[in-house]
């Protein structure tokens, strides 16, 4: 959990690559299938953040910090960013139940 913990933290600075090396210590962590199965139930404000974010398989934890760089990076509309906020909402919820 601690590495867990270590990388969204790096992911907030923005710190992307020691956010990605963080993650990966942490392997396929036990509240990965959680975070997939609550994502699919979120409302999102953006058509775009529904089909990017719940049409893969399992979590994957590089892929949303490649989507939270592309979105501190503006390349992200405005919507797309708060469907992702919540989603870091959401991750901290679990991480902290």
């Amino acid at each position: 959990m601690g590495s867990y913990l270590h990388g969204i933290m790096h992911r907030q600075e923005p710190y992307y690559s020691s956010s990605k090396y963080w993650f990966r210590r942490v392997g396929r962590h036990e509240l990965f299938p959680t975070l997939r199965e609550e994502c699919t139930r979120l409302r999102y404000r953006s058509e775009l953040s529904a089909k990017r974010l719940t049409s893969r398989p399992d979590w994957d934890p590089d892929w949303f910090i490649d989507l939270c760089e592309q979105a501190v990076n503006g390349n992200c509309p405005r919507d797309v960013v708060t469907d992702l906020e919540s989603i870091q909402r959401l991750e901290w919820r679990l991480v902290f139940d």
